[in-house]
């Protein structure tokens, strides 16, 4: 019997190569510069969440994943942004080590005003109204993960607005399209920028 359990313990482990490549995924696909797919995975897995809403409980419970994917999403989306925009600048590449989104959208905004200079106003607009909304439900990125707060008060008091699952998707969505067109972009400069350093051009 300890054979037996020895042995399905080590076919159930589900970290280990196997010959099902539809359902194996290796975690070094993304690289050191995997910010985009990353932030593109979180976004994914909360729009499937959404997807398969059945029954009030799973509206209930899945609020939170859903919300703080959703979130994460924004956060390693303007993080991204932002590596871009600092090697432009001539800065160390690297992402901010903040998680208020209010205050890397800050960083974030006059880095695309700067280098990306077509994008209208009324975008970033509502780029920044869209992130606003997520950054007041939850500024430091806890309360979708904890009920309480550190000082022991629910992370969401009783008059917290109520969240439509569907609504907050359909308005991803929107924020994604404005989101990706400014990150592939500055992507391109970034590459442009780095064939010029190394004498490419």
């Amino acid at each position: 019997m300890v054979k037996k359990i020895g042995r399905l313990a080590a076919s159930a482990d589900a970290f280990v190569s196997n010959t099902d490549r539809w359902h194996t995924s290796w975690l070094n696909n993304a690289g050191a510069d995997g910010w985009c797919l990353y932030a593109d995975g979180y976004k994914r897995a909360a729009d499937l969440l959404v997807q398969h809403l059945e029954t009030t409980y799973d509206v209930n419970t899945v609020v939170y994943p859903v919300l703080f994917l959703y979130r994460q999403y924004i956060e390693l989306s303007l993080k991204d942004i932002i590596r871009d925009g600092r090697y432009l600048n001539h800065q160390r590449r690297q992402a901010p080590a903040v998680h208020e989104l209010r205050s890397l959208w800050n960083e974030a905004r006059p880095i695309i005003k700067k280098h990306l200079a077509d994008i209208p106003a009324r975008d970033l607009d509502r780029i920044e109204g869209l992130i606003g909304k997520f950054s007041e439900l939850d500024p430091t990125s806890e309360g979708f993960r904890y009920p309480t707060k550190k000082n022991g008060e629910p992370s969401f008091p009783y008059d917290s607005p109520a969240v439509n699952l569907k609504r907050v998707a359909d308005v991803m969505g929107e924020l994604s399209a404005l989101l990706r067109p400014i990150s592939d972009m500055l992507s391109m400069c970034r590459d442009l920028e780095s064939d010029f350093r190394s004498g490419r051009r």
